[in-house]
Parts: C-alpha cells; structure tokens; sequence
C-alpha cells in the first residue's frame, strides 16, 4: 500500500511541509503507517494568502489540489490521496477526478467522532477557519454531530514559525508555545463543558503537533476519556481502511462522463 500525502499548499518558510513530515513521523511513532506505506509531496507553492484563512484562502488552494490530485491519481503506484488541509480543499472536485480514494481532513475526523460518540466539537486556529468548519460539516450531514466549532485565535502561520524555530523537545519550555497550548486546551475543556462535546476534533496541523501536550493537558482536567482526535489519524486510518476494502468513491455520487447510472435530481 502507498498513501499520497498532500499538503494543500507550501510557501517560501517551508512551514507546511516541516509540520507534515513531523506529523507523519508521529503516526509511524504510534505504530498507524509504516515509513515505506506513504510519500509526501510538495503542494502548490502559494505565498501572498499566508495570513488569510478564509474563503478566498480556500479558493485559492482549491485550484492547486485539483492539478495534484488529477496528476498524481493518474500516475499509477498510489492507491490512495490524503489532503491534510483541515478547509478540506476541492473535496468534491478531487473525488470526482480521481480513480483512487481522496480523504480530505474534517470530513474523516468526523466519522471517527461519530464512531466513538455522539457530540463533537472541533477545534480551528482562527474564526474564519471555523466557519468553514462549521458549513463543511453540515454539507457532510454531521451538522447535528458537531455542536461546536471553537478556535484559538492564532493562526497556523503565527504557530507553525514557532514550531519551525524550535524543536520539539525544546518547545514546552518557550512562553509563546506554552500561551498556545493552555489556549487549545482551554478551548477543548469549553467544548466539553460548556457545548456537551463527548470527543474533540484538533483542526489545523499545528494543532495537531500539539496533540501530546494537549491530551496532557486534558487529562489533567480531568477528561482523559475524552478522546482526542487528530485530523490526519482520522484520514490516513480511513484511507488505509478503504483501499484494504477494495474501494473508492461511488460515481453515484461523484459521477463523471462515462458514469452509466445517474440520479435524477429532485
């Protein structure tokens, strides 16, 4: 098996890519996906939107992951595409275009939520962020799963120079570093004790380096039943999952030229 690993875009600080291979090191740490079962790729280089988060921000990216998905879907020895940004950027574009399996970010993060419990909350780094998160998660039907959609304020650009400064046994010991993780795991107690959330979702990648000291956190509040779910966990189990299945997107859905069955829409 080979997984694709994509990062929705990379810029001149190289952030992007430093946090997806520190967080595909983490998988193969936690026993999930073996060094030799995925590859990352560089994504579209995209440098003026970097401190935006918002629509224009997705619609932009949206364009790049479209010319990576057709271009590697095609090119024969991947059998599945995970997309790690947490927008989830041309999820239905990409799974039209492509012949193997496309998991964006949210949208398997939620089905693992709805697996283990019966309210979530997810956690974004800036409002815009969780806007979108909101609206993707009642296109995907989950709009009565997810009670919340909370953010911490930062955004991944303002993180991800921390994370890229100093090294992860170095990070806890950093006051900036340490206002952000007593922020998200401030965030995720809210989402538990003020929205009923029984399972929290962290977002955006730099939230999900954090995942350790978060779930340390957590479990200090008295929570450490509550699971913590990472977005690219949730994707990279459903991706693997899928293909052992011997299955990809239904054309039902995402039907192209050559679909031969087609609903009629009502």
């Amino acid at each position: 098996m080979k997984i694709l690993i994509l990062p929705p875009y990379h810029n001149k600080n190289g952030y992007t890519l430093q946090q997806t291979h520190e967080l595909m090191e983490n998988l193969e740490k936690k026993g999930q996906i073996a060094k030799d079962e995925y590859v990352i790729v560089k994504g579209s280089f995209i440098d003026w939107l970097q401190e935006r988060r918002g629509f224009e921000f997705l619609a932009v990216i949206n364009l790049g992951v479209i010319e990576k998905v057709r271009e590697y879907s095609q090119s024969g020895g991947i059998d599945a595409i995970v997309c790690l940004g947490s927008l989830d950027p041309a999820f239905f574009p990409a799974r039209e275009i492509s012949d193997i399996p496309y998991m964006a970010a949210l949208h398997p993060a939620l089905h693992v939520a709805s697996l283990l419990g019966d309210k979530c909350s997810v956690i974004e780094s800036v409002d815009s962020s969780a806007i979108i998160a909101r609206r993707n998660a009642k296109v995907y039907g989950f709009d009565e799963k997810l009670v919340s959609a909370r953010h911490v304020g930062y955004s991944s650009t303002y993180m991800g120079k921390f994370l890229n400064d100093y090294p992860k046994e170095d990070r806890t010991s950093v006051p900036e570093i340490k206002t952000i993780i007593r922020d998200i795991v401030d965030q995720c107690v809210g989402a538990i004790e003020q929205d009923r959330a029984d399972s929290v979702i962290l977002s955006c990648m730099p939230l999900q380096v954090f995942e350790d000291e978060v779930r340390e956190g957590l479990n200090s509040a008295g929570y450490s039943d509550v699971p913590l779910i990472c977005e690219l966990s949730a994707a990279v189990a459903m991706a693997k999952a899928v293909v052992n299945m011997n299955l990809t997107h239904t054309r039902l859905v995402y039907p192209r030229e050559d679909t031969k069955l087609k609903y009629t829409v009502r």
